[in-house]
């Protein structure tokens, strides 16, 4: 739910969740970072910039995560999201 990904939780499931959406957001939407961080729950700009980061990574590292991305950005664009 985007209640718990705009959260302060930190629980490893929804960590991961929130930084792919980080990335997703800022690839797909180009909004600076300060605005995903407002979005995301009032984030500053490095924590977005770490969570693009980590997600590049683990994109570089990590074929299952790659695919289960590929697929929500994939959803995305055939929703009208560019």
């Amino acid at each position: 739910p985007v209640a718990v990904m705009r959260s302060p939780g930190r629980v490893q499931s929804t960590v991961v969740a929130r930084q792919t959406a980080m990335y997703l957001a800022r690839t797909l939407s180009g909004q600076s970072l300060a605005s995903i961080g407002e979005f995301f729950g009032g984030r500053n700009h490095a924590t977005v910039l770490h969570a693009c980061r980590r997600a590049a990574e683990q994109l570089a590292t990590d074929p299952e995560y790659a695919q289960r991305v590929h697929r929500v950005r994939e959803m995305l664009r055939s929703n009208g999201v560019r």
